[in-house]
């Protein structure tokens, strides 16, 4: 995986994928390891590509064909007030005319970032 710094201020774990793989199997993928972890909790799909492309004025890069977000938490506590505001999680999953580039945001929990990379590096 490739540790990005994006826009300056996020950082972010990327990984462009072949594709041997298609969009429901790489997204299924991700929620059975979120339903597989003991603190992992899945939440929703959303489909980026479906909801951006429905925007009368949208920019979608041209060689983008789809886009879904798997979001998740892996909360089990709340020591802070501040910590809402990191969660829930997203692991994106694009897809574009020549491979999959998956990324996901560093977690505040670098334990928690690690299984993040675990997944993906197992694919």
């Amino acid at each position: 995986m490739e540790q990005v710094l994006f826009k300056e201020k996020f950082p972010l774990y990327t990984k462009t994928i072949e594709k041997r793989y298609t969009m429901q199997e790489l997204t299924d993928y991700f929620r059975n390891k979120i339903e597989e972890h003991p603190i992992a909790g899945f939440i929703t799909m959303f489909d980026h590509y479906a909801y951006t492309s429905a925007k009368p004025e949208h920019a979608i890069a041209e060689d983008i064909v789809d886009v879904k977000n798997v979001v998740f938490c892996f909360g089990k506590e709340i020591p802070h007030p501040y910590v809402p505001a990191v969660r829930p999680r997203s692991i994106a999953v694009c897809e574009t005319k020549e491979s999959f580039v998956i990324s996901f945001m560093e977690a505040p929990n670098e334990k928690l970032t690690q299984v993040m990379i675990d997944w993906v590096e197992a694919l």
